[in-house]
């Protein structure tokens, strides 16, 4: 009997052991299903990454597509940039007009002698500019256009029905009035082909909206 009572305890202490052991394919699920949460959880985070770098790649794309477009549509589109610090002013003109005789001193002056000014010709047209501190000894211009110069830009507020004169030589010339500005005093005149009026007017316009004041 006593041989039989030390069998029976036996098997019930290792019943007991064995039934307090983990599960060994319990655990390899549980790290299996782990892992697979963690991948695709990585997986997940790639790809949505990916996705959101990818569109904003393709907007930048079509951003710098659309600018392009934009400036192959612009009437100044490839057009010179003329640029003069000591004055404060720059603007763009076309490529036709390609002799470049500039007397604006590269520091500001007190001389307002007219004779130092800045003239970009070229196809038969050329456009002048003039800055002093004072004013210009051509006071006597005629105005054709009456403008002033608001936030850097020109604003041109009257046309005279003919905003031009002849000068000679099958030649005529549009003025923009005496503008002043941080206390410097501009004028702008283009001459052009009397044969090319309209087209030579709407090209002042056009030269005349690229102006940049920054003094």
């Amino acid at each position: 009997m006593e041989g039989e009572n030390v069998s029976v305890g036996s098997e019930v202490s290792r019943f007991d052991v064995s039934a307090k052991k983990p599960k060994t394919w319990l655990w390899i699920l549980l790290s299996v299903i782990l892992a697979a949460g963690i991948s695709g959880a990585g997986i997940w985070y790639y790809m949505n990454h990916k996705l959101t770098t990818d569109k904003n790649n393709l907007q930048n794309q079509i951003d710098d597509l659309n600018k392009q477009l934009a400036d192959l549509k612009s009437p100044t589109y490839g057009w010179k940039t003329y640029t003069n610090s000591a004055y404060g002013f720059s603007f763009k003109y076309p490529t036709t007009l390609s002799s470049i005789a500039d007397k604006i001193p590269t520091t500001v002056q007190l001389d307002n002698s007219p004779t130092k000014n800045l003239e970009i010709s070229g196809d038969g047209k050329m456009i002048q500019v003039w800055a002093n501190p004072g004013g210009f000894g051509l006071e006597g211009l005629r105005d054709a256009y009456t403008a002033s110069i608001v936030d850097s830009k020109i604003i041109v507020s009257k046309k005279e029905p003919n905003p031009d004169w002849v000068v000679g030589d099958g030649n005529s010339q549009a003025v923009l009035g005496v503008m002043q500005y941080n206390n410097l005093s501009y004028l702008i005149a283009f001459v052009y082909p009397d044969s090319k009026r309209v087209a030579s007017l709407a090209e002042f316009d056009t030269i005349l909206s690229t102006f940049q004041f920054t003094n």
